[in-house]
């Protein structure tokens, strides 16, 4: 009996233990999600949790029927932006299922998602920001653009500048006169770009700056 507790605990720890691993994995493989404090106390404790619903009603049907519905008013109000953030939630809970059955089985599970995309990024993508080791100066951003076309000189130098990135979207509106770019740059190519268009100091020009959500 003693044992039994004692290895629960164990389960436990273990669980949440996996569960930040792959967070931290994520966080360094770039996704800014991941680095988030709520992202670290969710793969702390959603594994565990699902741990311990798993072995609350393993051997018990009309109790795991009752989970079900007590765990049916639960509902999640915050949308889940990116879909690996999504992928990410089931592994944590399929991690604390597993180790409620076989531990075996979630580190193999844990081992897979965390070697398996340093595998693919050293093999198929050595060339891509899949792994930026969290560093903002190495993400790509949206910059965005508005212009108003009512000076044609100043319109044609900045589309001349715009058009050697690359082009996310573009949008007239006819009855502002206004065009719209997207293009997705490097943070320094961003600050290059702000500073060619505050030399201008025109104000029929507004630009912003986002970063981009991968996944999305």
């Amino acid at each position: 009996m003693i044992y039994d507790q004692i290895f629960l605990i164990f389960q436990i720890l273990f669980a949440s233990l996996l569960g930040l691993s792959v967070n931290l994995t994520y966080q360094k493989l770039g996704y800014e999600w991941a680095a988030n404090k709520n992202q670290k106390i969710i793969a702390l404790l959603l594994a565990p949790i699902t741990l311990i619903i798993t072995k609350t009603i393993a051997e018990n049907l009309a109790l795991s029927l009752g989970m079900i519905g007590a765990l049916s008013i639960v509902r999640f109000r915050n949308p889940v932006k990116s879909p690996l953030e999504l992928v990410v939630y089931f592994i944590y809970i399929t991690i604390g299922i597993s180790s409620g059955v076989n531990i075996y089985y979630s580190i193999l599970l844990t081992s897979f998602v965390i070697i398996m995309p340093l595998v693919l990024r050293s093999k198929f993508f050595s060339s891509h920001n899949l792994l930026n080791d969290n560093n903002p100066n190495s993400a790509n951003y949206y910059f965005n653009i508005e212009i108003i076309k009512n000076d044609n000189d100043l319109f044609k130098d900045i589309t001349n500048k715009i058009n050697k990135y690359k082009l996310i979207s573009k949008f007239f509106d006819s009855e502002k006169n206004i065009l719209s770019y997207t293009i997705l740059v490097s943070k320094q190519e961003a600050k290059e770009i702000a500073d060619e268009i505050e030399k201008f100091g025109n104000n029929n020009i507004v630009y912003n700056m986002s970063i981009q959500n991968d996944g999305e």
